[in-house]
């Protein structure tokens, strides 16, 4: 359902960056277990990608400096 919001709005867009969606998502993500989590994991990474995409903003070069993307993504940086 949110995916579907994401991608329809960018008021809501704007309201969940700005409120941290990030951090929430990848929190969730962690707490399921990584990326081998299950279904809740799947519908996090869907809102971050759909936020990616959809986005019409600046406001997304926020996930590249994440501390929490390399080690999600497994990463070396």
């Amino acid at each position: 359902m949110l995916v579907t919001l994401i991608r329809q709005s960018t008021e809501i867009q704007k309201v969940l960056m700005f409120d941290g969606i990030f951090e929430r998502l990848f929190s969730v993500v962690t707490r399921e277990g990584g990326l081998e989590g299950q279904s809740v994991v799947t519908d996090a990474l869907k809102c971050v990608d759909s936020l990616l995409r959809f986005n019409t903003s600046n406001q997304v070069k926020t996930l590249l400096c994440h501390p929490q993307a390399p080690t999600l993504l497994k990463v070396k940086v």
